[in-house]
């Protein structure tokens, strides 16, 4: 697990100071008590599971959105999607699982935003380098075990790896999307999750529903949106790197970590050839 946080981290963070701004931050919302749920949750899960939840960056907040910063735009109104862009100008927008109006976004302390809910699930949203984590805290049984995720303008294709690339109408690559993750709070155990690709929607199963489960349940997939000529070059070097890994014998986390670095150094390279 630590392989896929670093490595992804490192991608995220070298991408980002390529491509895009910092916002600044403000004060930051009072926590209420789905938020303190939520990030109390995501924080056991990441001190037992080797750092799986993204650093919060700074963000700014205003009347429409909970928590913004140079690169993504999450909204206090859920239904209306999480927005992000590139500093060319270009954008998607992220519609979130089962949205609900009045389930309204409140940033934690942390910077963490957690769309407050009495419901089986709640959404939760970290504000992160370059993209945006999105969480799902799974309360009970009676919550679903898909959480389908659109995007407009995008097609999604699942990767060997079990991770996802969306594509837009020129076929032309806009997002990167990691492996999934489901984990116990209680235990730090793994739960089986996929994901699923129905034209511009990426859907994840998590079989929390089998024997044994305790909750809550927290599964996360993590969002980066990048210029096509990045993920063009990232993709050539994830590909050798990931492929050179898997004739090694390596595991698959290490064939994901060899794939990852790949893909910062051919990026980053392009990055200061184009120059």
């Amino acid at each position: 697990m630590r392989i896929r946080t670093a490595l992804t981290t490192a991608i995220v963070s070298t991408l980002a100071a390529a491509t895009f701004a910092v916002a600044t931050p403000n004060m930051a919302l009072a926590d209420t008590g789905t938020t303190s749920e939520v990030v109390a949750a995501l924080d056991t899960v990441d001190a037992r599971n080797g750092n799986l939840v993204a650093e919060p960056v700074p963000s700014v907040t205003d009347k429409d959105s909970a928590a913004q910063t140079a690169t993504v735009d999450i909204p206090a109104d859920q239904t209306k999607g999480i927005k992000l862009r590139g500093q060319d100008g270009t954008s998607m927008t992220v519609k979130l699982p089962g949205a609900r109006k009045n389930d309204r976004g409140k940033k934690a302390r942390n910077g963490t935003v957690v769309f407050d809910s009495k419901a089986d699930s709640v959404n939760a949203a970290v504000p992160s380098e370059g993209g945006v984590q999105l969480w799902t805290h799974i309360r009970n049984k009676r919550a679903p075990e898909t959480y389908r995720y659109c995007a407009e303008g995008v097609n999604f294709f699942v990767t060997p790896d079990g991770g996802a690339i969306g594509v837009d109408q020129a076929n032309q690559p806009v997002t990167l999307v990691p492996p999934p993750t489901a984990t116990e709070k209680k235990t730090g155990k793994s739960i089986p999750t996929n994901y699923a690709a129905d034209r511009n929607c990426l859907t994840q199963h998590v079989a929390h529903k089998a024997k044994g489960v305790g909750y809550p349940v927290v599964a996360d997939p993590f969002w980066f949106f990048v210029p096509a000529w990045v993920l063009r070059a990232c993709g050539l070097g994830f590909i050798t790197g990931w492929g050179g890994s898997w004739i090694s014998g390596d595991d698959f986390w290490r064939r994901w970590g060899n794939g990852l670095w790949n893909c910062v150094v051919s990026a980053v390279g392009l990055h200061y050839l184009k120059k």
